[in-house]
């Protein structure tokens, strides 16, 4: 299997984009598999030739010849995801910052949003000029094509208060309450979260959760996995270790200390598969 990644060479898309990653493997290579765990940002992967297979909390991506290019989004799953590639793959998956989908949509991101993941065709002109870029020979001039497809999308977003709300929660040092959020933005929790739903697809609460998680992982790939837990739990204010605990399992369905001795980090920790 191959997996390259690649930073946005634009600063514009710098903006509102974390990473692109190319992920190929051929028909005749081992299956993989893989968990993958929810995340702050919003995952549009495009995909050639692709067949999936849809079960609870578990997807199967065969390949279909009939079918060039399918792409889809991935914003509001809470549970970890088992991923099966028995064989071929062919993909180009875009991880937005929170908010930053937003930015390249005519419509409002819940428009876009069905079930954890949604079929996702933005653009009259998406789906041939995808065709056009995953036919191109090298992953740099890949990405390279799609960089200058996402300029030409570019519309901007802007937003009352969202933007100040999701930077006090991805602030390390703050871990607001949802209630605290709302009291400082002088907005009811009711607006705040529809807000939410409307523009990010988690709740505020769901959101919280998955940043501390997030949080807890940056922390332990920073000190190489040397901090201890109820340090942890400390700087990141859970009540107690317990806390953290439960709030790990219920995301991974692992203890912290399973995860991490399982867990294989890529991109700087950007990406946190668990392969079995």
């Amino acid at each position: 299997m191959e997996l390259l990644f690649f930073k946005p060479q634009s600063k514009l898309l710098n903006q509102y984009i974390e990473y692109f990653y190319i992920l190929k493997k051929s028909e005749q290579s081992d299956k993989t598999c893989y968990y993958t765990f929810p995340q702050v940002n919003s995952i549009v992967s495009i995909n050639h030739n692709p067949k999936f297979t849809f079960e609870e909390n578990k997807l199967t991506v065969g390949r279909n010849r009939r079918i060039p290019i399918l792409s889809t989004l991935i914003c509001n799953y809470n549970k970890p995801i088992e991923v099966h590639i028995p064989g071929y793959i062919n993909e180009i998956t875009i991880s937005f910052k929170p908010l930053g989908l937003n930015a390249f949509l005519a419509q409002n991101l819940n428009t876009y949003l069905g079930n954890s993941f949604s079929y996702f065709d933005p653009y009259p002109d998406f789906k041939s000029e995808m065709t056009r870029i995953m036919s191109l020979d090298t992953a740099d001039n890949k990405i390279k094509h799609l960089e200058e497809y996402l300029l030409s999308k570019h519309v901007g977003f802007t937003h009352p208060f969202l933007h100040q709300v999701m930077a006090d929660m991805l602030h390390l040092n703050r871990n607001y309450t949802v209630k605290e959020i709302a009291n400082k933005y002088k907005i009811s929790r009711k607006t705040l979260y529809k807000h939410f739903e409307i523009h990010v697809g988690k709740n505020p609460t769901e959101m919280r959760k998955v940043i501390r998680f997030r949080q807890v992982i940056q922390e332990q790939i920073k000190h190489k996995r040397k901090n201890k837990f109820c340090d942890i739990t400390y700087k990141l204010d859970f009540f107690d270790q317990s806390h953290l605990i439960k709030d790990f399992k219920s995301i991974t369905g692992f203890t912290p200390k399973d995860f991490f001795n399982k867990m294989s980090p890529m991109n700087e920790g950007c990406v946190n598969w668990l392969f079995t």
